[in-house]
């Protein structure tokens, strides 16, 4: 029987279209994202997004990504959160540029 708190195993479900994954990745990342972004963001007062928005996107990424077969490779927790930090940064990057 598969462990409920692998992140391994919510990769792996969410490679197959898992949306309890998806929550799951959601619940543990988001908020660890979201301060990431902020921090990046907090100088900027007149930019319309925020760390939430920011969060929120990488994480759709991420999920809309996986589901059209993109990020192969991602095995474990690690690469997971290296990519998602690589994807709130590109993204933060695509706010500020955008403004």
């Amino acid at each position: 029987m598969a462990n409920d708190d692998s992140v391994t195993q919510w990769i792996s479900d969410l490679k197959r279209g898992d949306e309890t994954a998806a929550q799951r990745l959601w619940d543990r990342y988001f908020v660890r994202l979201s301060t990431i972004a902020g921090r990046r963001l907090q100088s900027l007062a007149r930019i319309p997004a925020d760390g939430e928005d920011v969060a929120l996107s990488a994480l759709n990424s991420l999920c809309v990504g996986m589901s059209q077969g993109k990020f192969a490779v991602l095995a474990d927790r690690d690469s997971l959160w290296k990519l998602l930090v690589a994807i709130t940064i590109r993204k933060v990057s695509h706010a500020i540029r955008d403004e």
